[in-house]
């Protein structure tokens, strides 16, 4: 099950005031995905964890780093290795990065790029990617 019955009331409690007080990285980034064709939820709380975007079809976790996850990153890396235990992609971007984002091409573009570096350097194109890739083409708006 995605969502955890027995988290804590406070994660939800928590997940609700970080909606209500985005950052300015996180305001960007949602204004091109709640507009999206495909449902894009924000401030989520699953698997005793609170993740940033959260793509249900493609099993897609989108987190924004800011200055302070320059200081969390053991934390940050069991996050990722936990989300991903559950089946789930896990893409990290900077907000520096969204700073050059113009639309969601640009976005996708970022996540696709981000995916392919997950790849190990010997493997053929895989499924993920792929997966991506066709959802971006037949989903693409800006």
């Amino acid at each position: 099950m995605m969502f955890d019955k027995y988290m804590p009331a406070w994660k939800f409690e928590k997940a609700q005031q970080m909606r209500e007080n985005p950052t300015r990285a996180e305001r960007r980034v949602w204004g091109f995905l709640q507009w999206h064709k495909e449902r894009w939820a924000f401030q989520v709380p699953m698997y005793g964890y609170i993740v940033d975007f959260y793509n249900p079809t493609m099993g897609l976790v989108l987190e924004l780093d800011g200055k302070v996850h320059d200081c969390q990153k053991v934390w940050d890396e069991v996050k990722d290795m936990n989300l991903r235990d559950e089946g789930l992609k896990v893409v990290r971007l900077k907000n520096e990065q969204i700073d050059t984002v113009a639309g969601l091409h640009d976005l996708y573009a970022l996540i696709i790029a981000a995916l392919a570096e997950q790849v190990p350097a010997d493997a053929e194109e895989t499924a993920l990617t792929e997966e991506v890739r066709a959802f971006i083409e037949c989903h693409h708006a800006d």
